[in-house]
């Protein structure tokens, strides 16, 4: 499985830009609309069509979440099994995405109340008091964080014998699908280069 770097990239960057932002949203937008960030978004399977076999587009995590958002290689001859699978890992990721988003701006809403608090009745926020709250916000969200660390246990559990399943049956078409992968690869790069020339 190859792992591919948004910034380590340009031509993945390109790629994975558009999805970035339709996925995950800008970050003034994430703070002020959170439920924005809870909406599903399908895969474009044109804009990652350049993607080989086993290959993943990372991007750079969300300022708020510090979730990645992950793009993973759809061959045009997917299986129902495949998608299934493929489909369990982006809600993983969506879900991830959500929990930890709506945990932090909780977090921080929290903190800047709490200094704000502070400074009117004692003049000032130290680090001690600081230390308090975040005592305070561990006890409050020790139900929440549990359950959530269940759901990752009972999801990655789930996800087992899916993906043994789409692995055995990708296996006789891995040869075919990265030929078909390079061929489309190299067409569009083809391309890219005569538009620059043009350009």
């Amino acid at each position: 499985m190859t792992i591919l770097c948004w910034k380590s990239c340009t031509r993945c960057s390109r790629l994975l830009q558009p999805l970035l932002s339709q996925h995950f949203g800008s970050t003034s937008k994430s703070r002020q609309i959170h439920s924005t960030a809870k909406s599903k978004v399908a895969v474009d399977t044109s804009r990652v069509g350049s993607l080989l076999p086993g290959q993943i587009l990372v991007g750079p995590p969300h300022p708020i979440s510090n979730i990645r958002p992950i793009r993973f290689y759809i061959p045009s001859d997917e299986t129902l099994i495949e998608r299934k699978y493929r489909e369990l890992r982006e809600h993983a990721v969506a879900r991830d995405h959500e929990f930890w988003l709506d945990n932090n701006m909780r977090f921080e809403q929290g903190k800047t109340d709490f200094e704000r608090h502070t400074v009117v009745t004692k003049g000032a926020c130290t680090l001690d008091d600081l230390s308090d709250y975040f005592k305070q916000y561990q006890v409050d969200s020790f139900d929440r964080h549990l359950e959530y660390n269940r759901y990752v246990w009972k999801r990655n559990l789930a996800m087992v014998w899916p993906g043994l399943c789409a692995w055995v049956r990708g296996i006789g078409r891995r040869k075919r699908r990265r030929m078909d992968a390079l061929a489309r690869h190299s067409e569009q790069s083809y391309f890219d280069q005569q538009a620059d020339a043009g350009s």
